[in-house]
């Protein structure tokens, strides 16, 4: 692959960055096998963050991000080919900003979320980010879902995202499609029953090694099934759940660039 995804496993932010595909990471990096622009905008959505949020754990304002927790159990849209354009622009804008005010990402995000920081590219940024989380809505088909985003008090403190209202129907839209999906491999004789436990299988049968788990608890307390879907193995689509499993690498990277 010519390049990758790359999740720093502690920030303040969730963020998403590109990185060759020809380096080895340490673990402070998540590396998820994505090479398409429309998995950049998915996964640096609100959707993902929020998701994300809700499933891992934190110290702070410091997020850690687990990719059994939070890559695994996230429910794909079916189709992501209307977020390539946006994942690029935006991309391109935030690389132009950090290039020109030669500044990291955490400061530049510090900039994102400060409602006194009115900069023409900062608040250029914050409209290529409503944009990108409005196309992810179309992608899952929530063309009616009021995203409504603007500077909301946060457990995190202020931030430019969308509302409480949205962030709560996002999550209960996100949980149901999860349950879905996992009752989906259920039927599809994707799951078995071995030595009184689950284990996940592929399409060809075989179990994956990491994928002993049918169910995990939310901690909302509402139960939460393995969010593959499909079989593609591209991250684009998503992928059943040893696919996706396969598709991360905890390894190393660069801390100066979060």
């Amino acid at each position: 692959m010519k390049r990758v995804l790359a999740i720093p496993i502690h920030s303040k932010y969730m963020i998403c960055v590109w990185e060759s595909g020809k380096q080895v990471y340490s673990h402070a990096l998540c590396i998820v096998a994505i090479e398409n622009d429309a998995g950049f905008a998915l996964l640096h959505s609100t959707f993902h963050e929020q998701w994300v949020r809700l499933r891992s754990s934190s110290l702070g304002e410091t997020l850690r991000y687990t990719p059994s927790k939070c890559f695994d159990t996230f429910p794909f849209p079916q189709s992501t080919a209307n977020l390539d354009d946006i994942g690029s622009n935006y991309n391109t804008h935030r690389s132009s900003i950090t290039q020109t005010r030669r500044e990291g990402l955490t400061t530049i995000y510090n900039r994102f979320h400060d409602p006194l920081e009115e900069a023409a590219d900062i608040v250029r940024l914050r409209e290529l980010h409503r944009e990108m989380d409005e196309a992810v809505a179309r992608a899952y088909g929530w063309n009616d879902l009021r995203l409504d985003h603007g500077f909301h008090e946060t457990k995190q403190g202020l931030r430019y995202t969308i509302s409480e209202e949205a962030r709560r129907e996002v999550l209960d839209r996100l949980l149901l499609l999860n349950h879905q999906r996992h009752a989906e491999e259920v039927a599809a004789g994707l799951f078995e029953q071995k030595g009184g436990k689950k284990s996940v299988k592929s399409a060809n049968g075989k179990q994956g090694a990491k994928a002993t788990q049918g169910k995990q608890v939310l901690a909302t307390g509402h139960t939460s099934e393995r969010g593959g879907n499909g079989t593609q193995r591209n991250g684009q689509n998503g992928g059943n759940v040893e696919d996706k499993e396969n598709n991360i690498i905890e390894g190393m990277a660069q801390d100066s660039l979060f």
